[in-house]
């Protein structure tokens, strides 16, 4: 009943719904449903609660992805992965967002899931190449492939607080 009430809430993007409506269903015994989690996990992400929704991806049950597909089909499984990955990508944990983003979209090549994986890669990318840029002394480069990377996600914490540290190493 609540998984059904969180699905219908999810259609109309009403948030705190899909919210309420989720934790209900977990609370009721349904704590081993990965898609109650998922839902959960992406109504936090919608209200702005980026730390939440990653404590709840992580309280969820983590299934193999070969037992996912048994039980839910490729469909709903790349559905569960695109929602880790965009969890994980607000939480600034860009490598495995990329892994989970990638697996989604081969399973279930949708646009949402090749989306999710480009940005996922996107946002990856910039934080890894600056990173090496920066043991490589090259600040001014690293600078720049970071303010790059804050084009797909302005406020990400990880990527401002480098460029940050990277612009005073250039001052010294």
């Amino acid at each position: 009943m609540h998984l059904t009430k969180s699905k219908e809430a999810r259609t109309v993007r009403d948030w705190e719904s899909v919210e309420e409506e989720s934790h209900l269903a977990i609370s009721s015994g349904a704590d081993s449903s990965p898609q109650i989690y998922a839902l959960k996990a992406e109504a936090s992400l919608n209200l702005r609660k980026h730390q939440e929704a990653y404590t709840i991806i992580q309280k969820g049950p983590n299934y193999d992805t070969n037992l996912c597909i048994q039980f839910l089909g490729a469909t709903a499984c790349s559905d569960l992965l695109t929602t880790k990955a965009q969890v994980y990508m607000a939480a600034s944990r860009f490598e495995e967002a990329v892994a989970a983003a990638q697996c989604a979209a081969k399973l279930d090549p949708t646009e949402e899931a090749k989306a999710t994986a480009e940005r996922a890669l996107a946002l990856a990318s910039p934080r890894l190449e600056g990173n090496q840029l920066f043991k490589a002394l090259r600040f001014s480069d690293a600078l720049k492939v970071y303010t790059e990377g804050l084009q797909h996600q302005a406020l990400n914490s990880i990527l401002l607080c480098n460029r940050h540290q990277h612009t005073c190493q250039q001052i010294v």
